[in-house]
């Protein structure tokens, strides 16, 4: 428990703390990452998880997303690890922001106003072109934007879509929000399970905007991580955030 009491020493002493997580958090609770999946999911998501895919071939592109769907939905649940981060941030002012689209964060009870999705959430769609700032909460039987009439898309960041901004919602200005206010505090940046490319080099850089210690928790340390300042930890998630009550479970 060496390194998990440190951790939460650190925590303890700070103001604000910043979450970075990526799917390794979620691999704990049994959702597989990219490079953890089969090379026939892989091709599947590749395919169907696309723009070109929910226009041309619809019908196997929204089974594909059902299917993904039900798992997150329905078959997942937060580990341990979750609720002991929530416990240890239950009196900081923090944020959450993650490219994981499978909502543990909101199962596991986080403040729904702390956490932004940078790829966007599975239980939402939005119209393609998007026409507008709406979310639809998802429906099997939704296909349509009912402001401009074109087809409705998932409301996470597909494999085609060359940039993170065709993913609406307000979660993003709520974040900038926050940043602005804890200018100045004592702050942690926390990145879990992240991988080599984006939220990794964005914490790196929040680390300097706002003069924060870094922590880095990840099995396999994203390739760049010796370029960064961070404290690495190579332990999953679920190992590095327990808490003592949960040393002998």
């Amino acid at each position: 428990m060496k390194n998990q009491q440190a951790l939460q020493n650190l925590i303890h002493e700070v103001d604000a703390v910043l979450v970075l997580a990526g799917a390794g958090m979620s691999a704990d609770s049994g959702l597989q990452t990219f490079s953890q999946a089969s090379k026939d999911w892989k091709k599947n998501y590749q395919t169907f998880m696309t723009r070109h895919a929910f226009e041309v071939d619809k019908e196997n592109a929204w089974a594909f997303y059902e299917n993904m769907y039900k798992k997150y939905i329905y078959e997942s649940k937060p580990h341990q690890g979750y609720l002991d981060l929530l416990n240890q941030l239950k009196d900081k002012d923090y944020f959450i922001v993650t490219s994981n689209i499978d909502l543990l964060f909101e199962k596991a009870e986080f403040d729904l106003d702390r956490i932004h999705h940078v790829h966007g959430r599975i239980d939402k769609l939005q119209c393609k072109q998007p026409c507008n700032n709406h979310l639809y909460v998802y429906s099997n039987t939704l296909r349509y934007c009912s402001r401009c009439g074109s087809s409705l898309r998932p409301n996470t960041f597909l494999f085609d879509d060359a940039l993170e901004r065709r993913i609406i919602g307000n979660t993003a200005s709520m974040f900038l929000k926050w940043c602005t206010n804890i200018d100045g505090l004592k702050t942690l940046i926390l990145e879990i399970g992240v991988g080599s490319e984006g939220l990794h080099s964005h914490s790196i850089s929040y680390a300097k905007k706002l003069n924060a210690k870094h922590i880095l928790i990840n099995p396999y340390p994203p390739i760049f991580s010796k370029q960064s300042k961070a404290k690495v930890y190579k332990l999953k998630a679920v190992d590095m955030l327990k808490t003592k009550s949960h040393k002998d479970k």
